[in-house]
């Protein structure tokens, strides 16, 4: 395997092929005795160390006018959530952590600060008679069934 000189020379199948050495197999998992899964700090620093400057490379490359369309940073977040994704897995880290949160929660106000949902994704509101109408059933239900709950004991 060539050995990258530069982080941002690495790309995914470099990172699935450092990853893969964990593993003597798909069946057992290879584990050290005195290793520590650390998915605090270790996995923030990994993320930045080999996700991030391939991301934060794409997104400064794009258009700033083009930031918020997903049709063209789709790609590229999507990239970004393979490799903290496959970083994850290597390490023996949940896919859904509070530092992953973290992480993306930085990227959002970094990046995506500006962006904001166009005027007609809202979702509908329900007829007014039918909330009424549900609301109704459900307040005459509950001390019915209690009465018969009680009646019967």
């Amino acid at each position: 395997m060539e050995v990258n000189t530069r982080c941002t020379d690495l790309t995914y199948s470099d990172l699935e092929d450092e990853i893969s050495y964990l593993y003597l197999d798909e069946e057992e998992p290879f584990e050290e005795e005195d290793q520590v899964n650390d998915c605090g700090d270790a996995y923030y620093d990994w993320i930045a160390l080999y996700c991030w400057p391939k991301f934060h490379a794409a997104i400064v490359a794009t258009d700033e006018s083009s930031r918020c369309l997903w049709e063209t940073v789709g790609s590229i977040y999507g990239e970004l959530a393979l490799c903290t994704g496959l970083l994850a897995e290597g390490m023996g880290c949940p896919m859904s952590s509070p530092t992953l949160d973290t992480f993306f929660v930085r990227i959002h106000a970094e990046y995506f600060a500006s962006c904001s949902l166009p005027p007609n994704t809202t979702a509908p509101q329900p007829p007014l008679g039918t909330v009424i109408i549900l609301t109704s059933l459900t307040v005459c239900l509950v001390p019915i069934s209690v009465v018969l709950v009680l009646r019967k004991a």
